[in-house]
């Protein structure tokens, strides 16, 4: 039996997030795809989880060129994560960018 998605609560093979994920993961392992750079995600890397976290995306790929805009939130989404959070989100700020106000934040 495989693993269980712990973000989503079904067996890992049948989340179709972590599926895609997993598939965008061994495309840059393989050399068919190059991602942006991850240097300052992997810097607040605990930080970018909890905003992970709060988007309802604990699985999520993330890079450096990552927005609150690629999670296609509505307004109430993004107004809940933001209450999560304690930090304001619009769909132009970087992911990044918000793990480095909570790390100010603590």
């Amino acid at each position: 039996m495989g693993r269980s998605c712990p973000a989503h609560d079904v067996p890992q093979f049948d989340c179709s997030d972590c599926r895609r994920t997993a598939s965008i993961r061994q495309a840059a392992v393989d050399g068919r795809i190059e991602l942006a750079s991850t240097v300052l995600v992997d810097t607040l890397e605990s930080y970018v989880e909890l905003v992970l976290n709060a988007l309802d995306h604990p699985e999520a790929l993330v890079t450096d060129l990552s927005t609150i805009s690629d999670f296609g939130l509505d307004d109430d989404e993004r107004s809940a994560a933001s209450d999560r959070l304690g930090v304001a989100l619009s769909d132009d700020d970087y992911v990044y960018e918000i793990a480095r106000r909570l790390r100010h934040q603590a």
